[in-house]
């Protein structure tokens, strides 16, 4: 199964579940001991992420005080420390822009694996 670190944290530290690998190249510092897919001979990427959206529209102004205070929060250490217990790494992108971009790259993607799997909107 895929799921996002938070959700299987606790099962793997009560042995209920054994990772096999995190879908990121590299393992990830928040999870030691949890081989990459690279470093698992099976090379790809796909890692889970979290991000803040508002409507359409949204003056420029308002998106960059937004991610300006989400970006605060999450350098803070006990934010940071919370996050990282959870398995997940605090990384903000570096502006709006920047999350704009890494959606627009990783979306043909997820486009190319929904039409290969054949799935359909019903």
């Amino acid at each position: 199964m895929f799921a996002t670190s938070p959700t299987v944290t606790g099962f793997i530290k009560a042995g209920r579940m054994r990772p096999l690998v995190v879908s990121m190249r590299k393992g990830s510092p928040s999870i030691p001991g949890i081989p990459g897919t690279e470093e698992a001979g099976a090379p790809f990427d796909s890692t889970f992420w979290f991000g803040l959206y508002v409507p359409a529209g949204t003056p420029a102004e308002i998106v960059k005080r937004l991610h300006a205070a989400a970006a605060k929060g999450l350098a803070k250490q006990e934010v940071r420390d919370k996050i990282l217990l959870q398995g997940m790494d605090p990384a903000p992108s570096a502006s709006p822009e920047a999350f704009a971009a890494e959606i627009a790259a990783e979306a043909p993607a997820i486009e190319r694996a929904i039409r290969e799997s054949g799935a359909k909107v019903e």
